[in-house]
């Protein structure tokens, strides 16, 4: 069953080094765009992964110790790029959104939660419970701004591993590759798997759009070229992972799938050579 909507939006962008995320990049800033994605599902409805940088970000930077996330990553992003203004701006009302999957608790992954007030969150149960009750630097050292959590985030969560496992999968190469696939509602439609490394309890969606397989990779590969070629980040970058040997491992897994399924459409968070204003896959 394929995806009715599928589109890829950019949530404003940070400044970073290059070299950070790839051995291969310079030692200048470039802009990593935060990207989110807006998916329509036959049944269920208006899905976000995601949310990119949203004001409330800049609201809760203010204050020490998060200041500091927001002085190593500076931020570019305006009120417009938001992700409700943007759903606005196409028609969708915030409150239409159904379920908004959280592939993982980094600061431009949530920033938009609060403007979702009728979303069921997804995430990762692991990730939950690890993250939950830190406070400051305990929590900046993951890059979990608490505060960027809705008050009643408890009552409205859905953890991924509650899901079965999914049972069938047509492309083989996933299933072989990919040991730990979720099916989040039951129907085969929407699969999430886990890519965790980069943080702890991260997780992807694998489903088809247009007859075409399109994988959501999350932060597991800061760019396209990485999974391609299996290019590792700097040796500076493996500090802010949370399992530097988990992180090489699942680049590998997706780089096999890549050299096995290269008509995938495979989408890093963060990749640059995606065409945002028309909407174009790469």
């Amino acid at each position: 069953m394929n995806m009715e909507t599928f589109k890829i939006l950019k949530g404003g962008a940070c400044s970073q080094l290059e070299r950070l995320t790839t051995k291969k990049g310079k030692w200048k800033n470039i802009h990593f765009p935060a990207l989110f994605f807006l998916i329509k599902h036959p049944s269920k409805g208006y899905i976000v992964m995601d949310t990119g940088y949203a004001s409330h970000f800049l609201n809760e930077t203010k204050k020490f110790p998060y200041s500091f996330y927001a002085k190593t990553t500076p931020l570019h992003f305006s009120e417009e790029e938001s992700a409700s203004h943007q759903l606005l701006k196409m028609g969708i009302h915030p409150n239409e959104i159904r379920y908004l999957f959280i592939s993982h608790f980094h600061g431009d992954h949530i920033a938009g939660l609060k403007d979702f007030p009728n979303a069921t969150f997804i995430c990762s149960k692991k990730a939950y419970d690890f993250l939950i009750d830190k406070q400051g630097i305990s929590a900046l050292k993951h890059a979990f701004i608490p505060g960027l959590l809705p008050k009643n985030f408890n009552e409205r969560v859905s953890f991924i591993e509650d899901a079965p496992f999914a049972s069938y999968v047509k492309n083989h190469s996933f299933k072989q590759i990919f040991s730990t696939v979720y099916d989040l509602f039951g129907d085969g439609t929407l699969l999430s798997v886990d890519l965790s490394g980069h943080a702890i309890g991260q997780f992807g969606l694998f489903f088809q759009h247009d007859e075409k397989e399109v994988f959501l990779i999350a932060d597991a590969s800061w760019d396209s070229d990485s999974f391609r070629h299996y290019t590792l980040p700097s040796k500076l970058a493996e500090l802010i992972l949370y399992d530097v040997t988990l992180f090489k491992k699942t680049l590998y897994n997706i780089h096999q799938f890549y050299q096995q399924s290269p008509e995938t459409i495979i989408i890093p968070s963060h990749c640059r050579e995606i065409t945002i204003s028309e909407r174009k896959l790469p």
